[in-house]
């Protein structure tokens, strides 16, 4: 008998059920069992209300619940009582799909025996006991490995995450342990064998501990773990499961990695190179250290931070943002309110400390940096940081970037650019270390900048003496001889700072000059020791080593040395011999522009005449005292309106020349015109101080010009009369000539079989010379029209032998058939498209070939078509009776014909190869000509342009 006294609920609508149930138990272990029936679900949840029960046997179908959901409804109400459910023959389905929700067993009516229900009962008890043992168990399990520091996780062999703890889903991104589980582990991985690797070391027997690698969370981001890694085999040595125990280094590594980075810069900064090598190395190793795709270092450069050092930026972006200064339309610098040059792009926004500290793309370093740099693009016109935005790191597709100011004391003197292509590169600890890095830097730059400074205040004094271009000298009065001279005097004369000391003052100066010395030292010195410390300026000549003569200015002053008590003179000595020559030219050109026929005007920038010279006095009949001081509107005349003289000053305050032509006045009150340039005059500084003009009288040009144009409209009048007269003289004569064609034609026809050889021969005399009558007029109105230029050619696609060489077979088929000549077309392509014009075309081909059918007496003409790459060449080659070399020279000369060859046995105009030739140049055709007498010749035709 069982122990324990068991508990039962059953609810059983049908009374025989509920009876047959009693007897079973009565029958078995269980008759001491507490055994309450209740026939509906509503009174059933009642009594679980009020009590517990150790087991429920539930009928499927009852008065208020029927079928599945009236298991579902209970289960839901007490989870850990074990259920069994009775059931008929046909809800066997319903049982089994009960027990995979949660219901212990099922027993069907009919089936069921005293020892069948105890065994059930017995086994749904402590069946759910169990579950419940195992459920606690998982539970603090669960407890264990959710709450470890460790990221924790299970996955299969193909690394699907099947279990995964919350630390393993906080390390790698996912705000939720479920999302990590839709995820296998191979998406952490940096390459797809990575993993593969990992897993080939792994045996049944052997587990993998302490190994580092670098995975990617989720969000892009790289972190750096320690792991032990283990594996479940099954019976057959298969890896079915991987356990894996992960510890975050990221953090540790990150700081030894800095520290790393940070000695080494230290050690860099503490070496004693250049300094643009210095950056190129640190640069180097913050490229190395961050693997970013690029990385850069700007300084500061006069009001600019151009590039210093650069690592994995193309040029093109180098040049594109190297300098920060805003430019106008005209390139000069933008200057802001302050004077100071506008910078543009985020860059200058850093640089120059316009950050707003509240906003997220700033830090209280006064750094800027984004993770999405494409969200910049998305601020107001107004916000910073891109008040001037160039955006070039957008636009080249970086993604991360920072900008970290290199400060020094309280300037910016450089900036730390890091660009990468991938999101989410930078934290707000890693843009700290790199401010702190950009201090390190720019606190070594300042020492050394100073240092620089004193060695090189230190190197410009002396250089000032020693590498001067003028000459520093020291005289000693009383021996009259040279105490000290700079090296640069070896540069003036020719002798070295040692052999000048030795030469005397008779060697070193010029006759003339030791004179004035001489004369004048005496009481130069008496003045200063009366107490004047003048400076003196004297031109000096000095003798060259070479004999030349080496005019000097010397600036001296003479003194009383202090350690001697001795007189000197001391001062620098500098070859003005070029400036003296170019005060002559100087001269010179003032004397050309005195004497220049064309009036010069000079103005200041009010347009007050300042100098005008001779020509302009001949040209207005204005003196030079009566137009300075004036303004040059003492010449208008009223003709040209105000935006006339706008444009003309507009043009000149630009920098730009002007020129024009003008309508003035003379002083007595004559018009005449006048050609002028106008230009800006600029001083060293590019700056506009003066007007200058340059004028000349065209009068009579103008009148010249206008006679040429009256001759030329006459002219044309002319040719239209021409061109008018040759269309009518076509007209006469083409429709008489038809006429008689069209006549000729008739009466053979009406003569027929009557037709005599005679008359054969009279109407093709007719037909011939008809013919040959209207072909001359062709000629010249084709001749005419090129010769005046109002011919218009019309390019297309051209099939060179279906449109063309084909049409010319036809048309000259009778008259080769009648001379009985051989023809041949012979061409190494089926087809050729060229791009000309049609009708000159067509009447190249007409005359080269009427030449040789009228000039071939026996033989053959030959047509061959010949493509080669993208050249095209037709030859129409004959054995005719060929030209003379002295007349091939000369071939295409209009209406000249060789008097042996091509004679006057021949008709012919003589017009036809002079338009082939012109054809040629309006096709842009190359032609060539190979003739021999009495062997034939031929013609070569080369297509230089084909589209």
């Amino acid at each position: 008998m069982y122990k324990n006294k068991i508990k039962i609920l059953l609810i059983e609508d049908n009374p025989l059920d509920a009876r047959l149930v009693k007897v079973y138990l009565a029958d078995s272990e269980l008759e001491s069992s507490q055994l309450i029936n209740v026939e509906k679900l509503s009174t059933a949840f009642q009594k679980l209300e009020e009590d517990t029960f150790d087991i429920i046997l539930l009928d499927l179908n009852l008065p208020d619940s029927v079928g599945y959901e009236t298991f579902n409804k209970i289960n839901c109400f007490v989870k850990d009582t074990p259920i069994i459910l009775l059931t008929g023959a046909d809800d066997e389905s319903l049982g089994t799909k009960a027990i995979s929700e949660g219901a212990q067993d099922y027993l069907t009516k009919g089936q069921v025996s005293s020892i069948l229900l105890y065994r059930t009962i017995l086994y749904s008890i402590e069946r759910k006991k169990t579950e419940k043992k195992l459920f606690e168990s998982e539970k603090r399990f669960r407890k264990l490995f959710d709450g470890a520091l460790t990221g924790n996780i299970i996955t299969s062999a193909d690394g699907k995450i099947t279990l995964c703890n919350p630390a393993f889903a906080q390390m790698f991104g996912f705000n939720t342990v479920e999302e990590a589980l839709e995820h296998n582990i191979n998406d952490f991985y940096l390459c797809s064998n990575q993993r593969e690797e990992l897993l080939s070391n792994l045996t049944p027997d052997y587990n993998l501990e302490l190994i580092e690698e670098r995975l990617k969370r989720i969000d892009g981001k790289y972190i750096d773990v320690i792991e032990n890694v283990i594996g479940t085999f099954n019976s057959d040595g298969d890896l079915t499961e991987v356990r894996r125990y992960i510890f975050d280094n990221t953090e540790k590594k990150k700081a030894k990695k800095r520290d790393i980075l940070t000695s080494k810069i230290l050690a860099i900064l503490n070496r004693q190179n250049e300094w643009n090598l210095l950056f190129r190395d640190i640069l180097l190793e913050i490229k190395l250290f961050t693997e970013f795709d690029a990385v850069a270092i700007r300084l500061k450069e006069g009001k600019d931070f151009p590039y210093y050092v650069h690592d994995g930026f193309t040029n093109t972006f180098i040049d594109e943002t190297n300098s920060l200064c805003k430019k106008n339309e005209d390139e000069t610098i933008e200057k802001d309110k302050s004077g100071e040059p506008s910078s543009e792009c985020t860059c200058g926004v850093v640089l120059s400390r316009k950050i707003d500290k509240n906003k997220p793309y700033f830090t209280d370093g006064g750094s800027f940096w984004t993770n999405q740099s494409s969200e910049i693009e998305d601020l107001k016109p107004n916000e910073e940081p891109i008040p001037y935005p160039i955006n070039n790191c957008i636009y080249s597709g970086y993604v991360s970037v920072a900008l970290i100011p290199i400060h020094s004391g309280n300037d910016i003197i450089g900036l730390l650019q890091l660009n990468d292509k991938r999101s989410n590169m930078f934290e707000m600890d890693l843009i700290e270390f790199f401010e702190d890095i950009g201090n390190t830097i720019g606190i070594a730059y300042k020492r050394m900048l100073q240092g620089k400074m004193i060695s090189e205040s230190e190197e410009n004094y002396r250089l000032i003496a020693e590498y001067a271009t003028d000459v520093i000298w020291v005289l000693d009065i009383e021996t009259q001889t040279f105490r000290y001279v700079s090296p640069s005097i070896e540069h003036l004369i020719g002798f070295t700072d040692k052999e000048f000391i030795k030469r005397s003052l008779s060697q070193i100066f010029t006759t003339e000059s030791l004179k004035f010395i001489q004369q004048e030292f005496p009481s130069r010195i008496k003045r200063m020791l009366d107490g004047d410390a003048k400076i003196y300026t004297d031109e000096i000549k000095v003798v060259h080593k070479d004999g030349r003569i080496i005019i000097t200015e010397i600036h001296h002053q003479l003194i009383t040395n202090p350690y001697t008590g001795r007189i000197e003179g001391t001062g620098v000595m500098r070859d003005i011999t070029e400036r003296k020559k170019v005060q002559d030219k100087l001269l010179t050109l003032t004397k050309a522009l005195e004497q220049s026929p064309v009036a010069i005007v000079i103005t200041d920038l009010n347009s007050k005449i300042e100098y005008v010279n001779p020509g302009f006095t001949t040209q207005t009949g204005y003196s030079f005292d009566e137009a300075v001081g004036k303004n040059p509107n003492i010449l208008k005349s009223n003709h040209h309106s105000s935006e006339f003289y706008n444009k003309m000053y507009s043009s000149l305050l630009a920098g730009n020349d002007f020129l024009c032509e003008m309508l003035n006045k003379k002083k007595n009150g004559d018009l005449y015109w006048e050609f002028s340039i106008f230009s800006p005059v600029l001083n060293e500084h590019n700056v506009i101080t003066h007007f200058i003009a340059i004028k000349e009288d065209i009068t009579k040009r103008k009148q010249m010009v206008e006679d040429l144009i009256l001759a030329k409209d006459e002219a044309e009048k002319a040719n239209a009369l021409k061109t008018e007269f040759l269309a009518q003289i076509s007209h006469e004569i083409r429709s008489p000539m038809n006429a008689i064609i069209s006549f000729a034609d008739l009466l053979k026809e009406e003569l027929d079989e009557k037709m005599t050889p005679d008359h054969k021969e009279y109407f093709e005399g007719i037909e011939s010379a008809g013919h040959r009558l209207i072909r001359t007029v062709d000629m010249i109105l084709n001749s005419s029209e090129l010769q005046i230029g109002t011919y218009e050619p019309t390019f297309s696609k051209v099939s060179l032998i279906g449109d063309i060489l084909r049409k010319i077979e036809n048309e000259f088929e009778l008259a080769i058939t009648k001379k009985e000549l051989r023809y041949d077309l012979i061409s190494n392509v089926r087809e050729v498209i060229v791009y000309v014009d049609r009708y000159s075309i067509y009447q190249i081909f007409v005359n080269l070939m009427d030449n040789a059918v009228k000039f071939t007496r026996r033989g053959s003409i030959t047509i061959r078509v010949e493509k080669n790459e993208e050249l095209i060449k037709v030859s129409i080659e004959d054995t005719g009776i060929g030209m003379s070399e002295d007349f091939v020279a000369k071939i295409f000369v209009p209406f000249l014909q060789e008097d042996s060859g091509y004679s006057r046995r021949y008709e012919g105009s003589g017009l036809g190869l002079s338009l082939v030739k012109k054809y040629c140049e309006i096709n842009k055709i190359n032609i060539e000509v190979e003739s021999k007498k009495e062997i034939g010749t031929k013609f070569t035709l080369i297509f230089t342009e084909m589209k």
